[in-house]
């Protein structure tokens, strides 16, 4: 993936990455997978590795660009849909095991809390 951001391409994840597994007690998976550059059969390409911030835009601001409507969603800002999740640890800054476990604590669409644990 390294060489693919490197190279400008816009990539994009979800929560259905196929190099995890789901499961709705760990939503993170995918990023702790590949935070670590891991797969399902082991590690992933050699120097392929990219950082948390790079995964959050990918799942994030990629996605929406992905899906052409990057004007709605995919980052907080003025004028954006207010679609948002809190966590209960920092996903920049925490270790790989923490990602791993993190939990999402609300969900807000469109400003409005749907979701809290």
């Amino acid at each position: 993936m390294r060489q693919w951001l490197d190279a400008g391409i816009v990539v994009s994840a979800g929560s259905n990455t196929p190099a995890a597994i789901y499961d709705p007690e760990h939503p993170f998976i995918g990023l702790f997978m590949l935070s670590d550059n891991l797969s399902k059969v082991g590690q992933l390409v050699s120097g392929q590795a990219i950082s948390r911030r790079e995964l959050l835009e990918i799942y994030t601001r990629n996605s929406a660009y992905a899906m052409k409507r990057e004007h709605e969603f995919g980052t907080l800002a003025e004028n954006m849909l207010a679609d948002f999740i809190v966590v209960d640890t920092d996903l920049l800054d925490c270790e790989p095991q923490e990602l791993h476990d993190a939990k999402v604590l609300a969900t807000y669409l469109g400003g409005e809390l749907v979701y809290e644990r």
